[in-house]
């Protein structure tokens, strides 16, 4: 099972919707095989023991899950560790995280996960982009430049384009095309890093135009 990044900057409003998924996925906060971890600070010592948790035979059922409700505050160490837990997770086991931003987490991390937005969903919006993007998909590199000079509404098209291949990930059953769209999610979250810190975005588009698989 793919984990799930939950991005709400409120804390009860993040556990409220961390407990909707694990009652979708039939977890409880008092189940033995469920690891909840409200620590203000998460360092290597949790993420080796939620390392340990999925290593061991659940105590019921046949599947386990482990909680992080401020992953934001994990340190650089915790989330390399954790890391390699998420790449290795089995079908049947589920990682959930919290995080009041999704750059407070390493792209690696943000690209292999489910993203929700509980505030603010995407989903519930309309799209404007879509199209477009399936159809740039098979565009040489050219017209792809010609498509994002003439672009109005740039900032939206790049948070369009992160969800675009975020939903192309958890659709992808092909192991060849999930590994091509991760990479190419890690390169939208650091563009999008790139924007919030004033580089022009016609610029940080065309790098990912040429990126694009």
């Amino acid at each position: 099972m793919i984990a799930h990044l939950i991005i709400e900057k409120y804390l009860d409003q993040r556990i409220l919707e961390i407990e909707k998924i694990m009652t979708k996925y039939n977890f409880s906060k008092n189940r033995p095989n469920m690891l909840w971890i409200d620590d203000e600070k998460v360092g290597i010592a949790q993420a080796k023991l939620i390392r340990d948790h999925f290593s061991l035979k659940p105590f019921e059922g046949s599947s386990s899950a482990a909680v992080i409700i401020q992953a934001d505050s994990m340190t650089q160490e915790a989330q390399n560790s954790l890391l390699k837990t998420i790449e290795e997770l089995k079908e049947e086991n589920l990682i959930i995280l919290g995080s009041s931003s999704e750059t407070s987490l390493v792209p690696p991390i943000v690209s292999r996960c489910f993203l929700i937005y509980p505030q603010t969903s995407q989903s519930s919006q309309k799209l404007k982009f879509q199209e477009d993007i399936n159809q740039l998909k098979q565009m040489n590199i050219e017209s792809r430049f010609v498509f994002i000079e003439k672009l109005n509404d740039k900032e939206s098209f790049l948070n369009e384009l992160e969800y675009f291949f975020q939903q192309s990930l958890q659709k992808s059953p092909d192991q060849s095309s999930q590994k091509d769209n991760i990479h190419f999610l890690e390169k939208i979250l650091e563009a999008q890093k790139w924007a919030q810190q004033n580089v022009n975005i016609r610029a940080v588009l065309e790098y990912l135009m040429l990126e694009m698989p």
